[in-house]
């Protein structure tokens, strides 16, 4: 069933990113560094794909989609600070308790901004980076451990994207992802994931930089 999720989800992305860049051309940029993008990920609190394992005693997997906008704040040389905002729309598998056998299904979606560290190699085709992110969530149902409704949603991710056809980038990132409500409501045991995504930035174009290099060329 959760392979089923995961097909539609991808189709979801790919459909929606085969459009991206007709969108991308009637944005507005005032840098041309600012990048949107497109991403699917997983999360669960054990993910053997890069040997973590959160070691707890509950179960909440989860899919979803993410759109993501980035603007640069800093630039320095090789390091780059930028600023990024992210929404999603994820579903998820969940058991009550330990004792439950058998997954739930349910949603979650929600909005969060923070900021972003890169260092540029190889000529500047790939960067590494480093991402920290916060913002409000809201969760169907969740394990007895956790009240669902409205929560706080935290992310510490590190990752790189690397420069694949003109302004196309594919973006990999990992991560330890929080969820509670920062005691609002109890209980707030709260839920821990270890994130996996993986999707497409496109770095917009600015339109008077392009006008000024082609008047540059043509001297």
């Amino acid at each position: 069933m959760f392979f089923k999720l995961t097909l539609r989800l991808s189709l979801l992305i790919f459909l929606l990113f085969f459009n991206l860049e007709m969108f991308a051309q009637n944005l507005i940029s005032e840098s041309s560094n600012d990048k949107i993008g497109l991403s699917i990920g997983f999360g669960d609190q054990k993910v053997n794909l890069i040997g973590v394992d959160l070691k707890v005693d509950y179960s909440y997997e989860i899919i979803f989609a993410q759109f993501n906008y980035v603007h640069p704040l800093l630039e320095k040389n090789l390091w780059n600070l930028g600023f990024i905002f992210q929404s999603e729309y994820g579903i998820t598998l969940y058991k009550l308790n330990s004792n439950f056998l058998t997954n739930s299904k349910s949603f979650e979606f929600g909005i969060s901004g923070g900021m972003i560290l890169s260092y540029k190699i190889f000529n500047e085709n790939l960067h590494l980076y480093l991402l920290v992110a916060a913002g409000p969530h809201y969760s169907e149902r969740s394990p007895e451990r956790q009240v669902p409704g409205f929560m706080f949603f935290s992310n510490y991710d590190m990752g790189f994207n690397f420069l694949i056809n003109k302004n196309l980038h594919l973006d990999f990132r990992t991560g330890f992802r929080h969820l509670s409500n920062a005691s609002l409501q109890n209980p707030n045991g709260g839920i821990n994931n270890w994130i996996v995504t993986l999707g497409f930035l496109y770095q917009l174009d600015d339109e008077s930089e392009n006008n000024k290099n082609t008047a540059l060329t043509d001297l």
